[in-house]
């Protein structure tokens, strides 16, 4: 993806995802009730046994986790559907699970060791769009659930690929 592409991508998603830590799905400005609304969609989308409540709670714990760490949250769905956390998403007795995890603590590991990786290979001199690339082969690589026989760099093609659709771009 061209340099310019990610910017508008990263832009985009910035000015749309903006949260407050601690705020209702219900409250603030409709622009934020919009962005929360999409995300809460793509989460069911992707899931559809997800309670609409559920999904939204999971769109706002997105929103301030990747507005708190300037990561995409489009790249951040499309790294949980591939690699099948959204299936696994349930109401536990107590709280909004993922793969058996507390939702909350499994999207902001999520999202903080992409933004990690991100940092890590830009310090490398890497451009914006080859540093995401290799940050997400470095999680598929570090996967414990990979699928059998899958290559990191195959796997970061379907990250890549289904995060293309998420920002509106034609699959390649």
């Amino acid at each position: 993806m061209e340099t310019w592409r990610w910017v508008i991508c990263m832009v985009s998603a910035l000015l749309l995802g903006v949260a407050a830590s601690g705020v209702r799905a219900q409250d603030g400005p409709p622009e934020r009730l919009a962005t929360i609304r999409a995300y809460a969609d793509a989460f069911r989308f992707f899931n559809s046994a997800l309670a609409e409540e559920d999904a939204r709670e999971m769109a706002v714990i997105l929103g301030e986790e990747a507005t708190r760490h300037l990561v995409d949250a489009r790249l951040v769905v499309a790294v949980l559907e591939v690699d099948g956390v959204l299936d696994s998403a349930r109401r536990g007795k107590k709280e909004l699970l993922l793969g058996g995890k507390p939702a909350p603590e499994v999207i902001a590991a999520l999202v903080r060791e992409l933004s990690d990786r991100v940092r890590a290979e830009k310090k490398a001199g890497k451009a914006d769009d080859l540093a995401i690339r290799r940050a997400l082969e470095e999680h598929a690589r570090r996967r414990r659930n990979a699928p059998r026989g899958e290559r990191p760099f195959e796997q970061a093609d379907r990250y890549v690929k289904l995060y293309r659709q998420l920002c509106g771009h034609p699959a390649e």
